[in-house]
């Protein structure tokens, strides 16, 4: 894989099964599952998407959202974010909303039971540090490359 590449491909090869294994784990009537599948939503949203229980809608949301990932994953490759950075930001991220999330209960007995299992809160965790991360780090290097910009010259 080439390092132009990298985020095109590794983007979603974490979010797509991550999200399918939210939708099979979704916490609390598919709350957390609900959140962590922003980036695929906008296929929910298009058009009548029926039951939620049927095996197509979640494998539409997660195709829908790998293609998000994969489009702004190339805008990644092309303002050159560092890999270890992202993969950093995005490992510190979920750790911080696992335990953010297991925080407002009174034990962890009461958060398994609530939300189901600690996949649950994973799996979520993962995917919404990832949207966060993507969007943080397109922002940050969109605003890095104008700042390096001189007049005359393109970065």
């Amino acid at each position: 894989m080439t390092r132009r590449r990298f985020f095109v491909w590794v983007l979603p090869a974490l979010w797509v099964p991550t999200s399918l294994i939210s939708y099979y784990h979704p916490g609390d009537e598919y709350g957390l599952y609900v959140v962590s599948s922003l980036l695929g939503a906008w296929f929910v949203i298009l058009g009548d998407v029926g039951d939620i229980h049927d095996l197509w809608v979640p494998l539409s949301i997660a195709a829908a959202g790998g293609l998000v990932c994969a489009a702004l994953g190339l805008l990644l490759d092309k303002l050159r974010v560092t890999r270890v950075g992202f993969l950093a930001c995005w490992l510190t991220l979920a750790a911080l909303l696992v335990w953010s999330q297991l925080r407002d209960f009174s034990s962890i007995e009461e958060a398994l039971g609530k939300n189901g299992s600690w996949t649950a809160y994973l799996s979520a965790s993962s995917n919404i540090a990832l949207t966060l991360c993507l969007f943080a780090f397109l922002f940050g290097g969109s605003l890095w490359r104008i700042a390096r910009a001189r007049p005359g010259k393109t970065p």
